[in-house]
Order: structure tokens, then sequence, then C-alpha cells
């Protein structure tokens, strides 16, 4: 799996680069709330089963188009 990119937030140029630091500043935001908690498991794997499913579901559409 390829990394994030990499992107100089104190310096983002492009509304892409901005993108990418809002994105990352909401996600260590969101991480915050639950850090350790009890519920910080479940939290967590649930946002991956959610991601896993998202990924899922676009490599099977973009496979059904050849």
């Amino acid at each position: 799996m390829a990394d994030a990119p990499k992107v100089d937030c104190d310096n983002a140029m492009t509304q892409t680069d901005r993108n990418i630091c809002s994105y990352q500043d909401y996600q260590a935001a969101d991480a915050v709330l639950y850090e350790g908690g009890s519920i910080q498991p479940l939290i967590t794997n649930s946002c991956l089963a959610d991601l896993t499913r998202q990924r899922t579901d676009e490599m099977r559409s973009a496979y059904q188009t050849y």
C-alpha cells in the first residue's frame, strides 16, 4: 500500500495540498477523542472495517469496468 503523500502543511501551495493537510488534521483530532479510553479499540477497528469495505467496493467497481 502506498504511503500518504508528503506535504509541507505549513506551506501548502495547492488546493490538493490544503485538502491533504485538512484531512490529516481531522484524523489527528478525531483520534484524540478516544485516546486511552476503553472504547478506542472498538472505534479503531470499526473505522478500519469501514475503510476496507469502501476500498473493496472501489476495487470491485474498477474491475467490473473491464
